[in-house]
């Protein structure tokens, strides 16, 4: 991990931490730029968006997670989050009707 990638998995944790989800997402979008291949900056960021209730915005970033790396050590934490996501969204859907 290169030290600009560090400094960034620190400054997003510690915006996690502060409850700073608004900022998380800023961050991680910043480093998806960079790096449109960013697997745990997709994944940080859709972590981010459930927080804020962007449950659409969330499953969209864990998707792409997915098609970019489907062997990766995390698809099963992806999977799940995205799961979740998936809930909540039809959980509103479902109130709204």
């Amino acid at each position: 991990m290169s030290k600009q990638e560090d400094y960034f998995y620190r400054d997003v944790k510690e915006k996690f931490s502060k409850r700073d989800y608004q900022g998380a997402i800023e961050d991680c979008s910043k480093a998806i730029e960079l790096d449109p291949e960013n697997l745990k900056a997709l994944i940080n960021r859709g972590h981010a968006k459930i927080k804020l209730k962007d449950y659409l915005g969330a499953i969209k970033d864990y998707s792409k997670a997915i098609k970019l790396n489907p062997a990766d050590k995390f698809r099963r934490e992806i999977l799940n989050s995205r799961s979740e996501a998936f809930k909540k969204l039809s959980e509103i859907d479902l109130k709204n009707i």
